[in-house]
């Protein structure tokens, strides 16, 4: 089943044209995902086809994907300051450094996580945050494509643009764009899967049908525009083991790091309610985040004062 996990903190304010524009855009994007994602890996109204039909030709498509080298950056770096005082200062006992704690500058905090590594993720959220073709519901038939078709500009049929993108100001005049979490499965098979790009082909639209989930090429652009992942399901049948699950999250991990180089996750979305989950994460050092659907710690913008 598909999850959004939807976080959100209000101030009494009033909220200006800006949030009411995101509000309504967040609105559009969840409203999408609810009435057009299934967890069903086909798309049932056409017989159960995919894009994979022999009757859907593919063309040669040569499209190649960028990721920023996220491997390359300096990590455990230490940082010295000094400080040049007038002389009125003789020691260090009248000096006192502390760290603030977060604050926000914003009257309005919202985050979403979108569950299940659904292929919804690229060519829908990512795609109307950002100013994308959205793709189509045609026909009572829910129509999806991938990064190399949206570079060869072949397209669902009817997909459409909101005119506009999601973002806050940076204070200067510079756009932030809203950044969301989707969720990725790294041990599944699908996540490989190939996509057909047939620009102007129109006697079917096979390959526009939806696959089983996110591809790593989809991935890949999305974290280019600051989407961020996180670990859900464990490919483990023993759901109810921490063992195993704590065994699966390093399986996920090495999947993610070898497909994303540099780039791990550091997230956890808890899967169905279950604590089996959260207990594991505790023992994974690499899952410093992590939401639930409930017993969770409630945070609010300017009270919180420890370590996040």
């Amino acid at each position: 089943m598909n999850q959004y996990i939807i976080t959100y903190f209000c101030i009494n304010k009033s909220i200006g044209n800006v949030m009411k524009f995101i509000l309504k855009t967040i609105l559009i994007i969840v409203s999408f995902l609810l009435l057009h994602v299934s967890c069903a890996d086909k798309d049932l109204n056409k017989g159960g086809k995919t894009d994979d039909d022999p009757n859907s030709p593919v063309t040669t498509q040569n499209y190649i994907s960028y990721l920023y080298n996220y491997s390359s950056e300096n990590t455990n770096n230490t940082v010295e300051i000094s400080i040049i005082t007038d002389g009125a200062i003789q020691t260090t006992k009248d000096l006192d450094l502390t760290i603030p704690p977060l604050k926000y500058n914003k009257s309005w905090l919202f985050m979403l996580t979108q569950d299940d590594c659904k292929q919804a993720a690229y060519c829908r959220t990512w795609a109307a945050i950002n100013g994308r073709p959205i793709s189509s519901f045609v026909d009572s038939t829910n129509y999806y494509y991938d990064v190399e078709q949206l570079a060869a500009d072949d397209l669902p049929p009817n997909s459409y643009y909101l005119g506009k993108t999601l973002g806050s100001s940076d204070g200067c005049g510079n756009e932030v764009r809203f950044h969301f979490t989707t969720t990725l499965s790294p041990e599944s098979d699908f996540m490989n899967a190939t996509t057909s790009v047939n620009k102007g082909f129109t006697n079917n639209y096979y390959r526009f049908f939806m696959k089983s989930g996110l591809r790593w090429n989809n991935v890949k652009e999305m974290l280019n525009f600051g989407t961020g992942i996180a670990f859900h399901d464990m490919n483990t049948t023993s759901t109810q083991n921490t063992d195993s699950i704590l065994k699966h999250y390093q399986i996920a991990q090495d999947s993610i790091l070898k497909n994303l180089p540099g780039r791990g996750a550091k997230m956890l979305a808890e899967p169905n309610g279950n604590k089996t989950y959260v207990a594991a994460a505790n023992s994974f050092p690499d899952i410093q985040t992590l939401t639930a659907q409930s017993g969770a710690v409630e945070l609010y913008p300017f009270q919180t004062t420890t370590d996040l």
